[in-house]
């Protein structure tokens, strides 16, 4: 399946699904998720102490929690942390001397291996 962006609201409509019970194999097909997917926000869910049995009568604390699943790293990102120490060379190559990045890559991995 191709990198879909996860919103707020859909967030909110995985865990509304969740919440009646519906199975992930449903809920990844209605709304194009992969199985993977949707398991792991279910799981989200449960660390953060949601439940299918709470009721779900005010909709804002519950809001508040799945923003912060929304706002959170999917995974860390080790490239983008061995690439800021390179950071200001990066930008003179690629805007300086007006080269490609595949170019900027092929000096760095020269440069420092």
């Amino acid at each position: 399946m191709a990198y879909k962006t996860i919103r707020l609201m859909d967030v909110w409509e995985l865990f509304r699904q969740w919440h009646a019970r519906r199975k992930v194999k449903d809920i990844a097909e209605s709304m194009h998720l992969d199985r993977k997917t949707a398991r792991k926000y279910i799981q989200a869910f449960q660390a953060l102490g949601l439940s299918q049995d709470m009721q779900l009568e005010d909709k804002g604390p519950i809001m508040a929690i799945l923003q912060d699943i929304v706002n959170s790293p999917a995974y860390e990102k080790p490239s983008q942390d061995t690439l800021k120490p390179h950071l200001d060379e990066i930008i003179h190559l690629l805007a300086g001397a007006r080269l490609k990045m595949t170019s900027v890559y092929d000096i760095l991995c020269q440069r420092y291996g």
